[in-house]
């Protein structure tokens, strides 16, 4: 397996979001050891089990002469370990990239991430019991611009805030209505109405609103605030290709549609394995 010093930036794969590595060991290249909690062990467990860039073959452990591929329990079953990452995001939006044989590092070799790598997996894990109990949350996701971020950070913050200030008529900017289609909707209308039937799944919803043609009416109807489910809280640049957008959640699941089309109008795109 290459070796990544941790918290350096991610290259091994082509990416369309920045990531740090963490735990891309490799003998000659000491590692800091520790003692994990074993709930954070678990959730990292539970992430193994839903890989990320997987690749062909197995890589083997440098460290002991456990045959490859060596398999975990993942929640579900015994999981290959070798062949795939885990991705693990921070409240600003960071995003972490580990190898799945971290997991093993972890139980066989005492390997002891960095602190911010487990203050994100214990994150995640508030988050997902404040999902399981319908509980209020913070939630940050990332958005990317090849160019001009703060100009798409600032033109997100200016939309929203123009529709909170006057919610059922807002004074939308000339640059967004530019973006929303009339009310015609014979384009793509099986699109249309699978976004307009709320009784299927949010997520199915939310797929479908990525390529409806938004008109305005619907969208100033999607953002009132007692059907979006979730408060503005601020826009924030990272670096010069990527924000952080911060939504607190009153209930899950959150119905973000009408937020990130308005992330495509205004020039961005959204790293949707964040959405947790």
């Amino acid at each position: 397996m290459t070796f990544y010093p941790d918290l350096s930036e991610y290259v091994y794969l082509p990416s369309r979001v920045r990531m740090w590595n963490v735990g891309w060991l490799e003998s000659g290249h000491p590692f800091v050891q520790g003692e994990l909690e074993g709930e954070v062990q678990d959730a990292i467990l539970r992430l193994v089990a839903r890989p990320q860039n997987m690749t062909r073959g197995y890589h083997n452990c440098h460290f002991c002469d456990v045959e490859s591929p060596i398999r975990l329990d993942g929640g579900g079953g015994a999981v290959g370990l070798g062949a795939a990452e885990i991705h693990v995001t921070d409240p600003i939006g960071r995003v972490f990239a580990a190898p799945d044989m971290v997991a093993h590092y972890i139980t066989a070799h005492r390997y002891l991430p960095p602190r911010e790598f487990v203050e994100a997996v214990d994150w995640g894990i508030a988050v997902q019991y404040e999902r399981r109990n319908g509980r209020a949350s913070e939630q940050s996701f990332l958005i990317q611009a090849m160019t001009g971020v703060h100009e798409v950070a600032a033109r997100i913050e200016e939309v929203v805030r123009a529709h909170e200030s006057s919610p059922d008529a807002p004074k939308l900017p000339h640059w967004f209505l530019s973006q929303l289609e009339d009310e015609n909707w014979e384009v793509r209308p099986e699109v249309y109405e699978k976004w307009r039937d709320r009784s299927i799944a949010p997520e199915a919803r939310q797929r479908a609103a990525r390529t409806v043609p938004w008109g305005r009416q619907d969208w100033v109807e999607e953002m009132a605030p007692g059907r979006r489910g979730w408060k503005w809280v601020g826009a924030r640049v990272i670096d010069e290709r990527t924000a952080a957008l911060t939504v607190n959640v009153v209930e899950w699941p959150a119905p973000l549609t009408a937020l990130l089309w308005l992330v495509s109008a205004a020039g961005g795109v959204v790293n949707e394995d964040l959405l947790l």
